[in-house]
Protein backbone atom coordinates (compact mmCIF):
# COMPACT_ATOMS: atom_id res chain seq x y z
CA UNK A 1 0.00 0.00 0.00
CA UNK A 2 1.38 3.40 -0.67
CA UNK A 3 0.41 6.83 0.72
CA UNK A 4 2.33 9.18 -1.04
CA UNK A 5 5.01 9.38 -3.69
CA UNK A 6 8.45 7.85 -2.17
CA UNK A 7 6.21 6.84 0.70
CA UNK A 8 5.16 3.15 1.43
CA UNK A 9 3.61 1.31 4.33
CA UNK A 10 3.81 -2.21 5.06
CA UNK A 11 0.64 -3.68 7.35
CA UNK A 12 1.61 -5.66 10.48
CA UNK A 13 0.16 -9.01 12.29
CA UNK A 14 0.36 -9.78 15.45
CA UNK A 15 -0.07 -12.82 17.25
CA UNK A 16 0.14 -12.70 20.97
CA UNK A 17 3.48 -10.80 21.98
CA UNK A 18 4.81 -10.77 18.39
CA UNK A 19 4.60 -8.12 16.02
CA UNK A 20 5.74 -8.03 12.24
CA UNK A 21 5.63 -7.55 8.40
CA UNK A 22 6.61 -9.07 5.67
CA UNK A 23 9.27 -8.60 3.17
CA UNK A 24 10.69 -10.52 -0.13
CA UNK A 25 14.21 -11.72 -0.05
CA UNK A 26 15.28 -13.33 -3.53
CA UNK A 27 12.21 -15.51 -4.62
CA UNK A 28 11.11 -15.93 -0.74
CA UNK A 29 8.22 -14.12 1.79
CA UNK A 30 9.22 -13.49 4.88
CA UNK A 31 7.85 -12.24 7.89
CA UNK A 32 10.40 -10.24 9.80
CA UNK A 33 10.06 -7.97 13.00
CA UNK A 34 10.45 -4.00 12.45
CA UNK A 35 12.89 -3.54 15.65
CA UNK A 36 14.25 -0.14 16.32
CA UNK A 37 16.48 -1.68 19.18
CA UNK A 38 18.92 -3.11 16.77
CA UNK A 39 20.04 -2.64 12.57
CA UNK A 40 20.88 -5.64 11.38
CA UNK A 41 19.02 -8.11 8.58
CA UNK A 42 18.45 -11.43 8.50
CA UNK A 43 16.67 -14.61 7.81
CA UNK A 44 16.71 -18.22 8.15
CA UNK A 45 18.61 -20.33 5.28
CA UNK A 46 18.25 -23.78 4.39
CA UNK A 47 20.66 -24.51 6.92
CA UNK A 48 18.34 -23.50 9.48
CA UNK A 49 18.13 -26.48 11.96
CA UNK A 50 14.15 -26.47 11.24
CA UNK A 51 13.40 -29.54 13.15
CA UNK A 52 14.13 -28.76 16.23
CA UNK A 53 12.09 -25.11 15.73
CA UNK A 54 8.31 -24.85 17.55
CA UNK A 55 7.26 -23.21 14.12
CA UNK A 56 7.74 -23.67 10.47
CA UNK A 57 9.32 -21.05 8.53
CA UNK A 58 10.37 -20.05 4.98
CA UNK A 59 14.06 -20.75 4.49
CA UNK A 60 15.94 -18.93 2.14
CA UNK A 61 18.06 -20.53 -0.72
CA UNK A 62 21.23 -18.93 -2.40
CA UNK A 63 21.72 -21.31 -5.16
CA UNK A 64 18.07 -20.12 -6.51
CA UNK A 65 18.48 -16.89 -6.85
CA UNK A 66 20.22 -14.66 -9.61
CA UNK A 67 20.73 -11.83 -7.72
CA UNK A 68 22.25 -13.25 -4.41
CA UNK A 69 25.54 -12.04 -3.92
CA UNK A 70 28.17 -14.44 -1.21
CA UNK A 71 30.44 -12.82 0.93
CA UNK A 72 31.12 -15.66 3.04
CA UNK A 73 32.04 -14.05 6.21
CA UNK A 74 30.38 -16.08 9.40
CA UNK A 75 29.16 -13.89 11.62
CA UNK A 76 26.99 -13.48 14.58
CA UNK A 77 23.77 -10.96 15.51
CA UNK A 78 23.84 -10.62 18.95
CA UNK A 79 20.55 -9.26 21.01
CA UNK A 80 20.25 -8.78 24.87
CA UNK A 81 19.45 -12.46 25.12
CA UNK A 82 19.59 -14.23 22.35
CA UNK A 83 22.24 -14.27 19.08
CA UNK A 84 21.83 -16.15 15.29
CA UNK A 85 24.55 -16.84 13.91
CA UNK A 86 25.17 -17.16 9.96
CA UNK A 87 26.75 -16.07 6.50
CA UNK A 88 26.67 -12.31 5.54
CA UNK A 89 25.76 -12.70 1.70
CA UNK A 90 24.06 -9.33 -0.55
CA UNK A 91 20.04 -9.97 -1.55
CA UNK A 92 17.60 -7.84 -3.28
CA UNK A 93 14.72 -6.79 -0.89
CA UNK A 94 11.43 -5.37 -1.37
CA UNK A 95 9.84 -4.15 1.23
CA UNK A 96 6.15 -2.79 0.41
CA UNK A 97 6.78 -1.06 -2.84
CA UNK A 98 10.30 -0.45 -2.27
CA UNK A 99 13.72 -2.28 -4.30
CA UNK A 100 16.48 -2.24 -2.16
CA UNK A 101 18.99 -4.03 -4.36
CA UNK A 102 22.20 -5.50 -2.98
CA UNK A 103 21.20 -5.55 0.80
CA UNK A 104 23.39 -6.71 3.14
CA UNK A 105 21.71 -9.49 5.16
CA UNK A 106 22.82 -12.47 7.04
CA UNK A 107 21.44 -15.76 5.91
CA UNK A 108 20.54 -17.57 9.73
CA UNK A 109 22.22 -20.95 10.04
CA UNK A 110 22.08 -21.57 13.70
CA UNK A 111 19.59 -19.65 16.24
CA UNK A 112 19.74 -19.71 19.84
CA UNK A 113 17.22 -21.09 21.74
CA UNK A 114 14.92 -18.45 21.75
CA UNK A 115 14.53 -17.64 18.01
CA UNK A 116 13.56 -21.72 17.58
CA UNK A 117 10.82 -20.98 19.70
CA UNK A 118 9.33 -17.34 17.70
CA UNK A 119 6.40 -17.51 15.00
CA UNK A 120 8.55 -14.93 13.50
CA UNK A 121 10.90 -15.13 9.95
CA UNK A 122 13.63 -12.77 11.00
CA UNK A 123 14.25 -9.33 12.39
CA UNK A 124 15.11 -6.00 10.60
CA UNK A 125 16.70 -3.84 12.63
CA UNK A 126 15.73 0.16 12.58
CA UNK A 127 18.31 1.36 14.84
CA UNK A 128 21.99 3.91 13.98
CA UNK A 129 24.38 2.27 12.05
CA UNK A 130 27.17 1.90 14.91
CA UNK A 131 25.26 -1.19 15.86
CA UNK A 132 25.28 -2.80 12.79
CA UNK A 133 27.87 -5.38 12.01
CA UNK A 134 31.04 -3.65 10.49
CA UNK A 135 31.08 -3.13 6.63
CA UNK A 136 27.21 -3.89 6.37
CA UNK A 137 24.76 -0.83 4.89
CA UNK A 138 21.61 -1.44 7.23
CA UNK A 139 17.80 -1.24 5.78
CA UNK A 140 17.23 2.12 6.46
CA UNK A 141 20.55 3.77 5.13
CA UNK A 142 20.05 2.20 1.86
CA UNK A 143 16.27 3.57 1.77
CA UNK A 144 17.92 7.13 2.45
CA UNK A 145 21.05 7.23 0.56
CA UNK A 146 19.17 5.82 -2.27
CA UNK A 147 16.43 8.56 -2.33
CA UNK A 148 13.74 6.26 -1.80
CA UNK A 149 11.60 7.31 0.27
CA UNK A 150 10.38 11.55 0.52
CA UNK A 151 11.58 12.20 3.90
CA UNK A 152 13.77 10.48 6.07
CA UNK A 153 11.24 9.23 8.78
CA UNK A 154 9.92 6.00 9.35
CA UNK A 155 6.72 6.05 11.78
CA UNK A 156 4.97 2.71 13.56
CA UNK A 157 1.07 2.64 14.42
CA UNK A 158 0.59 -0.45 16.70
CA UNK A 159 -2.85 -1.67 17.68
CA UNK A 160 -3.81 -3.47 21.01
CA UNK A 161 -3.81 -7.44 20.59
CA UNK A 162 -7.38 -8.29 19.19
CA UNK A 163 -6.70 -12.36 18.77
CA UNK A 164 -7.84 -15.25 21.12
CA UNK A 165 -4.06 -16.44 21.93
CA UNK A 166 -4.36 -18.89 19.55
CA UNK A 167 -4.98 -17.01 16.21
CA UNK A 168 -3.36 -13.91 14.24
CA UNK A 169 -4.38 -10.36 14.37
CA UNK A 170 -4.15 -9.53 10.39
CA UNK A 171 -4.87 -5.95 11.49
CA UNK A 172 -2.05 -5.40 13.91
CA UNK A 173 -0.65 -2.10 13.05
CA UNK A 174 1.73 -0.40 10.09
CA UNK A 175 4.78 1.03 9.76
CA UNK A 176 4.97 3.98 7.05
CA UNK A 177 8.86 4.34 5.83
CA UNK A 178 9.03 8.29 4.33
CA UNK A 179 6.33 9.72 6.56
CA UNK A 180 2.70 8.81 8.19
CA UNK A 181 -0.54 7.87 7.23
CA UNK A 182 -3.00 10.43 8.66
CA UNK A 183 -5.63 8.24 9.34
CA UNK A 184 -4.40 6.77 12.86
CA UNK A 185 -3.85 9.98 14.21
CA UNK A 186 -5.54 13.51 15.80
CA UNK A 187 -3.58 16.52 16.03
CA UNK A 188 -0.09 17.60 16.18
CA UNK A 189 3.06 15.34 16.58
CA UNK A 190 5.00 15.80 19.66
CA UNK A 191 8.57 15.94 18.80
CA UNK A 192 11.01 14.51 21.22
CA UNK A 193 15.06 15.49 20.44
CA UNK A 194 17.21 12.26 20.52
CA UNK A 195 20.17 12.12 22.96
CA UNK A 196 23.72 14.10 21.95
CA UNK A 197 26.51 11.92 21.75
CA UNK A 198 27.11 8.45 19.67
CA UNK A 199 24.08 7.65 18.40
CA UNK A 200 23.09 3.75 18.96
CA UNK A 201 19.88 3.80 20.16
CA UNK A 202 16.58 5.91 20.01
CA UNK A 203 17.96 7.40 22.86
CA UNK A 204 15.44 10.32 24.66
CA UNK A 205 15.36 11.71 27.87
CA UNK A 206 11.94 10.85 30.17
CA UNK A 207 11.26 13.28 33.78
CA UNK A 208 8.73 11.46 35.24
CA UNK A 209 7.24 7.89 36.17
CA UNK A 210 3.76 8.04 36.80
CA UNK A 211 1.96 5.15 38.61
CA UNK A 212 -1.84 5.05 37.85
CA UNK A 213 -2.46 8.85 38.34
CA UNK A 214 0.48 9.03 41.26
CA UNK A 215 3.80 10.69 40.21
CA UNK A 216 6.80 8.35 41.68
CA UNK A 217 10.06 9.92 42.86
CA UNK A 218 12.10 8.11 39.63
CA UNK A 219 13.02 10.04 36.94
CA UNK A 220 12.68 13.17 39.25
CA UNK A 221 16.20 14.20 37.95
CA UNK A 222 15.64 12.76 34.70
CA UNK A 223 16.28 9.20 33.08
CA UNK A 224 17.27 8.21 29.85
CA UNK A 225 15.42 5.85 27.92
CA UNK A 226 15.68 3.72 24.72
CA UNK A 227 12.62 3.51 22.10
CA UNK A 228 12.51 0.07 21.45
CA UNK A 229 9.90 -1.60 19.19
CA UNK A 230 11.24 -4.89 19.42
CA UNK A 231 10.51 -5.20 23.24
CA UNK A 232 7.29 -6.75 24.55
CA UNK A 233 7.54 -5.27 27.67
CA UNK A 234 8.07 -1.50 29.23
CA UNK A 235 11.23 -1.79 31.55
CA UNK A 236 12.38 0.66 33.92
CA UNK A 237 14.22 1.21 37.50
CA UNK A 238 12.65 -0.73 40.67
CA UNK A 239 10.22 0.58 42.94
Amino acid sequence: MTISNATVSVKLKRKTLSVGGEQVLGLRKFRVVFDTGSSDLWAPSERWPTSTCVFPHPLYNAKASKTHMTNGKVVTVRYNEANVKGILAQENVMIGGLLLEGQDFVQGTVPSDFFKTVVFDGVLGLAFPSLALKGTVTVWENMVKKNLISKHVFSIWLRSYHGDEQHEDPDGGQIVFGGFDPNYFKGEHVYVPLLKGLRNYWEITMSRIIMGKEPTKHCAAQCTVVIDSGMTDILGPAL
